[in-house]
């Protein structure tokens, strides 16, 4: 299991318990052609790929929240999903790149989530 994904599961089993209405949305910039990844297209491609099952956990809480007449990605919600992370050790850079990927995943796997 590289770095990533552990940190993935790790920030998956932080949210679940204590943000279970689950992420983000933050800027997204495209790499350029022939360039290694950006951070949050590694964390958008392990939520697309092994970690698919917490993604759908993501788009399913979204669609509850959205049916409840709320915005899974309130800005509000945001910043306290990164403070949080960032309180427990992780860098600003490695939360903003894990919450970017997790909007991207989730505008794959579940567009109609807002």
């Amino acid at each position: 299991m590289t770095k990533c994904e552990k940190l993935a599961h790790t920030t998956r089993d932080l949210m679940v318990k204590h943000l279970p209405e689950a992420l983000l949305l933050a800027l997204v910039v495209a790499a350029p052609a022939g360039a290694k990844p950006a951070l949050w297209e590694e964390f958008r491609d392990i939520y697309l790929g092994r970690n698919r099952s917490d993604l759908m956990e993501y788009c399913s809480s979204g669609r509850k929240i959205n049916q409840d007449g709320g915005y899974y990605f309130d800005p509000r919600t945001q910043r306290k999903k990164k403070e949080l992370m960032t309180s427990r050790g992780l860098s600003i850079e490695m939360a903003d790149a894990m919450l970017a990927g997790t909007a991207a995943a989730m505008a794959i796997a579940c567009p109609e989530v807002r």
